[in-house]
């Protein structure tokens, strides 16, 4: 199909061309239900541009994306193929995770990160690249372009409230 629905419990969460939906998912559940990703939560702590830095509650991770305000709570998606692993810090982000395993699939490798508070990230990378050794630590990155700032539903309830609020009373 060129034209996708995602639908939850009834209600329509988005609509758009699959390349849309798996790569700017609207929601939580559209990321989780269309395709692997990695979803993290966290505090926006500052905004430059359009280039936000989010504290998670494993460290600190940079995003792209507009329509956001500092102390809002939001949800980062990054998919597995988008996730980047070195001994090396990458400036702006400060999560940290120990490689639990890898997982060969044919040409892809999946490797399995722990992170400090016991969730999981998923990093896709192709069987032929340098792959680290189990319970190393390493810093966990990617490019702010290729990560998805989502708001968090109730957020938008409370966005929605305080509006209305606004205009009843004014």
């Amino acid at each position: 199909s060129d034209r996708i629905a995602v639908m939850n419990n009834g209600s329509l969460e988005q609509i758009g061309t699959p390349q849309e939906i798996y790569d700017k998912p609207k929601t939580k559940f559209v990321a989780d239900f269309i395709g692997e990703s990695n979803v993290m939560e966290g505090l926006v702590t500052d905004i430059s541009g359009d280039i936000i830095t989010v504290a998670t509650e494993c460290g600190n991770v940079k995003v792209k994306g507009e329509g956001f305000a500092c102390d809002e709570f939001i949800y980062v998606c990054v998919r597995p193929e988008n996730i980047k692993y070195g001994k090396k810090h990458m400036e702006g982000f400060t999560l940290k995770g120990v490689v639990k395993e890898h997982i060969y699939v044919g040409s892809i490798v999946k490797t399995i990160l722990n992170l400090p508070n016991g969730d999981e990230i998923k990093v896709n990378r192709f069987a032929f690249e340098k792959m680290e050794d189990v319970n190393t630590v390493l810093s966990i990155y990617w490019n702010p372009e290729n990560a998805v700032p989502i708001k968090r539903l109730d957020d938008k309830l409370v966005d929605f409230l305080e509006e209305r609020q606004k205009e009843v009373f004014v």
